[in-house]
Order: structure tokens, then C-alpha cells, then sequence
């Protein structure tokens, strides 16, 4: 079963088994006592509901639940981080039934096992990797097909449920594992409000279904006042601005832009807080001169910020190059990010099959979140000066302003999107691949 974005397989892989930095300082044992506390906790929450769907009394099962995990409760976590891991495993259980539904229906029961199973699986694969198991990549494989086939039996059996619930399952699942690591990880220092992070922005405002992920930025662009940018395409962003506040409530104003040149006025609200040591922002933007449409987003940003891992050079291949005459070509990017994930990438050339330059990227800025979401802009100058890239659309300029955004990972592939151009005049886009 096809899915816009393999979470459990992809993203979610890379998180676990990169987020060495937080692995080094927790205690093994206690590590894998807490994955398989919650794995029960919120399977056992989720067999209630299926009790509830079934016309049993909930209560009684419930009690029952908190009972055992009060009798039970992992010793090496103090009551703070106790009572932290039981209010996010109770939003993760709001959160599937939400997606599937809380109706008898065979198709709704069905999926209710599958979501029983993935939890499961994922805190198992999870556990393995803590205790520095073989064969990690291959566990999380192993459940993300075992999720696929699940969820296509329920399918048969339904409609039932929220669309696109599979896809959002997995979210829910790599982001409750994530905050799972921060409960687990030592005290310390919360993250900086400021810098880059990873973040999901739903629905998405162009035209398709579902949410997004994006890359978030907090800057100070002056004496207590903090901008915001949202970027979920290569000229696709939310950029908004307000009075600073370390934590707590955000008033902003600003922009939605889409396409690079159609424009919205957009209003926000948003709440900083932390969890552990992350920072987050959670927020919802009323779109439009009469705010008749609402964008919401929710941004996470660990304490140690950009992994090192990520810096260096990464070689993106294009399947059309961008000078616009359709050969494929590839550049080596070398990152060069500090924590905070503003960085520039250094000037490169773009080199087809034959070992021909085609053009040369100029420097520019680069973002890039905890998790690699990549952003760069700067300047294409194609070497053939007959290339739709050359006259960039008539402009002459001899150059075109290049944007690209997607991802890029430490020890996996990376993709995305770039296009040439200034809007509304695109002289080329396309996609790209990304490897060390």
C-alpha cells in the first residue's frame, strides 16, 4: 500500500536510530522497561475501546489499566516522568480513536487490531535498539508491512474512520516514540527558542488532502519581536511575526504564500512550551482577508538541535538538469550548519553523465531541521548560453534564482523538489535524490 510518507519505515527509522545523542545517556534497562510500559499502557487502552465498540461497560477496564500500571509503574522513572508518560500515552489512544473510529463495525474493530499491533511492533523494534540489538532496520520493515496488510483488511471491510488514517497513524506513532526518547533523556537545558525545526502543518494549504511536513524557523528580527517561517515548498511558506515570549502564548500576524507570488494576509495564535528539554509550538493561523480558512501547525525542537551527522557533503542527482535541456546531472553539496540549522551550503557545479558541467550553483543559505528537512536558495547560472536557464525566462539576467527543499539524511536517501525561476515565471523544475 502506497503512502506519501513511510513513517514507520522511513522518517521513523532514521529518528531511532540517529537519536544516538539522547541513547548514550539513558540507562539500557530502564530505557527498555519504559518502551514495553507504555507499549501495554496504550494497547490495554486501546483493547477497552474495542470492549466499548462492543457495547461493554468501559469503566471497569479502565480501572483496571490504571491499576496495573499504578502496581507497576517503571521504578527507574521519578513521578514526573511517570506522570508525563501517562498523559502522552492517553493522547496517542485519543489520537487512534480519533482515526479509526469508535463504531462496532468490522472494519473499525479491524483497524482498531491494527493500531493494537503497530504499537506493539514499533516499541518493540524500538526496545531492540536500545538494547543494541542486529537487525533494527529490518524489525521497523517487518512492521510497517504488517501494518500495510492490516489496515488493507480493514479497508475491505469498511469505509470506516478518518481518510488518510494510515498515513496519520504512522505520524502519531513516530511522534509519540520521539517523545518517548525525551522523557527518557537526562535533564538539562531546554532548547533554544530560536533556530530551526522539524514541523507539521495541516491541512495543507495548496490544493491536496492531508497535512505536511515542513521546516519551521524562530528568529529575533528585532528587540522583542520574533518571526516565524513555515516553509512546505520551494515557494510555498507561512511567515509570521509578534512579541517575543520565551513560553506561553504568541499573538502574530504575517503572510501565507503560495506558488511564490500569490499572497494572503494570515493571523495566529500559538503556545510555546516545553517538554523535557524540546521546545515546541503548537498554533493555529486564520488565512485570508476574512480569516475563512485555518492552517494549523505544530513545531518540535530537541535541546541538542542539529546532529552533526547531517553536515558534509551530500550529492543530489537531478533527474532533468536544471539548465532546462533534459539531461540528468548531479552537484555535491557540502553543508556546513551550526546547532541552530541556519548554515550556508558552499558554491558547486552541476555536472551531467558524461562529466560535462552544465552550470554552477552559487552559495546560498541553507536550513536544516533535527531531521534533516532541507531548504536552500540561491543563484543558478547555466554554462550553455542557449538554455531556457541561461535567459532565465527572457530576463536576461544570466542567471535564475534556484530553490530547493526535501530532505536530507545522515544515513539514508534523501529527495525532494527544486524549481528556477522567479514567479510566476518558472523556466525549470523537477525532482531530486539524495546520497552521501
Amino acid at each position: 500500500m502506497g503512502r506519501v510518507s513511510k513513517g514507520l519505515g522511513g522518517a521513523a527509522i532514521a529518528m531511532l536510530l540517529t537519536a544516538s545523542a539522547a541513547s548514550a545517556q539513558i540507562d539500557v534497562t530502564c530505557a527498555s522497561d519504559t518502551l514495553d510500559h507504555a507499549s501495554w499502557r496504550v494497547r490495554a487502552l486501546l483493547r477497552c475501546h474495542v470492549g466499548v465498540a462492543a457495547g461493554r461497560a468501559p469503566d471497569r477496564c479502565l480501572a483496571k489499566v490504571a491499576a496495573r500500571a499504578d502496581a507497576h509503574a517503571v521504578a527507574c522513572l521519578g513521578t514526573q516522568d511517570l506522570a508525563a508518560l501517562a498523559t502522552r500515552s492517553d493522547q496517542l489512544v485519543d489520537a487512534v480513536l480519533g482515526i479509526v473510529g469508535t463504531d462496532a463495525s468490522r472494519c473499525a474493530t479491524t483497524k482498531h487490531r491494527a493500531a493494537i499491533g503497530a504499537v506493539r511492533d514499533v516499541l518493540h523494534c524500538r526496545s531492540r535498539a536500545v538494547r543494541g540489538m542486529p537487525g533494527t532496520t529490518a524489525c521497523f520493515g517487518a512492521a510497517e508491512r504488517r501494518l500495510d496488510i492490516r489496515w488493507a483488511r480493514g479497508e475491505s471491510k469498511g469505509p470506516c474512520g478518518s481518510a488518510g488514517g494510515e498515513l496519520t497513524l504512522d505520524r502519531l506513532l513516530e511522534a509519540f516514540v520521539a517523545d518517548l526518547v525525551t522523557i527518557l533523556g537526562p535533564d538539562g537545558e531546554p532548547a533554544s527558542l530560536f533556530g530551526t525545526y522539524d514541523a507539521v502543518i495541516g491541512p495543507d494549504p495548496r490544493p491536496v488532502v492531508g497535512a505536511s511536513e515542513a521546516l519551521g524557523r524562530i528568529a529575533e528580527v528585532s528587540a522583542g519581536t520574533l518571526g516565524l517561517v513555515l516553509r512546505f515548498g520551494p515557494y510555498d511558506s507561512l511567515s509570521l511575526r509578534g512579541p517575543n515570549a520565551d513560553t506561553g502564548a504568541l499573538v502574530l500576524d504575517g503572510s501565507l504564500v503560495l506558488g511564490g507570488d500569490i499572497l494572503f494576509t494570515a493571523n495566529a495564535t500559538a503556545t510555546v512550551s516545553i517538554i523535557g528539554t524540546e521546545r515546541r509550538v503548537t498554533g493555529v493561523a486564520y488565512v485570508g482577508y476574512d480569516g475563512d480558512r485555518t492552517v494549523t501547525f505544530a513545531m518540535a525542537r530537541p535541546a541538542a538541535g542539529i546532529p552533526p551527522s547531517l553536515n558534509g557533503a551530500h550529492v543530489l542527482t537531478f533527474a532533468h538538469s536544471p539548465d532546462g535541456l533534459g539531461s540528468t546531472s548531479h552537484a555535491a553539496f557540502d553543508l556546513a550548519v551550526p546547532a541552530d540549522g541556519i548554515g550556508t551550503c558552499a558554491a558547486t557545479s552541476d555536472i551531467d553523465g558524461q562529466g560535462a558541467t552544465r552550470g554552477t550553483f552559487s552559495s546560498g543559505e541553507c536550513w536544516v531541521s533535527p531531521r534533516g528537512r532541507w531548504h536552500f536558495e540561491g543563484r543558478y547560472a547555466a554554462a550553455d548560453p542557449t538554455s531556457p536557464a541561461a535567459s532565465c525566462g527572457g530576463t536576461g539576467a544570466g542567471f535564475c534564482r534556484m530553490v530547493m527543499d526535501g530532505r536530507l539524511m545522515a544515513a539514508f536517501p534523501g529527495s525532494g523538489h527544486y524549481l528556477l525561476g522567479w514567479p510566476p515565471i518558472i523556466v525549470s523544475s523537477g525532482s531530486w535524490s539524495a546520497t552521501r
